[in-house]
């Protein structure tokens, strides 16, 4: 068992799919504001984030490698980047629709038959490019993230081996994305337990912890267009009461999306990285507050211990 050391800050990204880009705000404000942490843990489309910035800690990288990834063709085309431009059309053309999705992808079969709607090959052409393939190891900046076992029921946490095979599975969405297997047993997205991470932090020694929390729950009335959706309300549904009591113990929540933006709108990338800034923004004075830096001193010290260990 390692040593607690005491005043040890995470900042925890959780997942939301496309909301996600509002982590990219969020990470740019506390930066700017010169906020400590002493390590990133990802949850879902947080790993995704999380672990692309903590291979190289450039926020200018971070949002140009995230855009690149939601305004690359192949993604549009894919069933990922094209659900919620097909699904908004009317429900007089839900036949077409359905038609049109099954043509291109094969949809309907590869939900009976198979353990997603993606493949290996899919899931590496749209986003595995971009996750870093290294060791946690060799991250220049600490990195953790959270897959939820299959065979075991339980959380992982992942901070030693193959950071894209660790964070590929925190990303693995039921019925999108199959599980992904490591080390003979098969993981799926960790926000089907923790979606952010208070779990992981717990169990790191972390003593204060940053969320930025881009669910959606404050919808008050979930749209329904399709069964992706249904499953998306069901799990939020379900991680509502579990977040609720998890949530009391951070120390910061940083909830940066306002909009009843859609899980799958990519094309709102650039508004909710906005709406991250902004929203962390405003929230400086209650950050510093609640993490106890208005000590000058003890803000310097914060930030000296953050550049040796990066």
């Amino acid at each position: 068992m390692s040593l607690k050391r005491k005043n040890r800050i995470s900042l925890n990204l959780g997942g939301g799919a496309a909301r996600g880009f509002a982590h990219i705000g969020v990470i740019r404000a506390l930066n700017e504001e010169k906020i400590p942490y002493d390590m990133i843990i990802g949850v879902s489309m947080g790993a995704v984030v999380g672990s692309i910035y903590c291979e190289n800690p450039d926020i200018e990288n971070l949002e140009k490698v995230g855009l690149k990834i939601v305004e690359a063709e192949k993604f549009k085309e894919s069933i990922l980047g094209s659900w919620h431009k097909d699904s908004s059309q009317s429900a007089r053309n839900i036949l077409k629709i359905l038609n049109s999705l099954y043509k291109k992808t094969g949809i309907i079969g590869k939900i009976l038959l198979s353990t997603g709607i993606l493949n290996d090959e899919d899931i590496e052409e749209l986003l595995g490019c971009f996750i870093p393939d290294i060791s946690f190891e060799k991250m220049k900046f600490p990195f953790a993230c959270v897959g939820v076992c299959l065979e075991e029921g339980e959380t992982r946490i992942f901070n030693k081996g193959s950071v894209k095979d660790a964070v590929l599975a925190s990303a693995s969405l039921p019925l999108v994305f199959p599980p992904k297997e490591i080390d003979g047993l098969n993981y799926i997205d960790g926000g089907v337990i923790d979606k952010v991470a208070i779990d992981a932090s717990e169990e790191l020694n972390i003593d204060f912890t940053i969320v930025s929390d881009v669910s959606n729950e404050n919808i008050k009335k979930p749209i329904i267009r399709n069964g992706l959706d249904i499953m998306f309300f069901i799990e939020e549904t379900a991680s509502k009461y579990r977040k609720k009591r998890q949530l009391e113990k951070a120390t910061v929540i940083i909830k940066p999306v306002h909009k009843d933006i859609h899980w799958s709108d990519y094309s709102s990338s650039k508004e909710l990285i906005e709406s991250g800034y902004e929203t962390t923004r405003k929230q400086i004075e209650e950050i510093r507050h609640k993490l106890n830096l208005k000590n000058p001193f003890k803000k310097w010290f914060f930030l000296e211990r953050r550049k040796l260990k990066s």
